[in-house]
């Protein structure tokens, strides 16, 4: 994690916020808990956009890495018997990213069993697919 201070500005949870400004070190937030964890998954979905602008750059892959990260991994660890995609009667994750989430899931099943794992790598190899 980088040395660095990030003020993230809570608003009502009827608002259904979510979003990130890298260059300002800023996160606004104010959705409804919709499943468990929801706030702690989402925040690391904003945050992570913060920390990998400065190493990968914002792009369709880098936001679909990102939901693989913290809407996919984190929830369902955190949520045991949530599956990727869904969690309850919810869809999870941007509808639009999906087609490039399906196309790196591959490379994403092996990157998870590797012991070393570096995320600039993995971008590298599936911004190319």
């Amino acid at each position: 994690m980088p040395d660095e201070e990030i003020t993230v500005y809570i608003t009502h949870p009827k608002l259904y916020n979510g979003i990130s400004l890298p260059d300002k070190k800023f996160i606004g937030w104010g959705h409804s808990e919709d499943w468990k964890n929801y706030t702690t998954v989402y925040l690391a979905h904003e945050l992570l956009h913060i920390i990998l602008s400065r190493k990968i750059g914002l792009d369709e892959t880098s936001h679909a890495i990102v939901e693989l990260i913290a809407d996919n991994e984190v929830r369902t660890r955190l949520n045991k018997g949530s599956l990727y995609f869904k969690d309850g009667k919810y869809k999870v994750g941007h509808g639009f990213l999906r087609k490039t989430i399906k196309s790196i899931m591959p490379y994403w099943k092996k990157y998870l069993k590797n012991q070393k794992k570096d995320i600039v790598s993995f971008y590298s190899v599936v911004k190319k697919l």
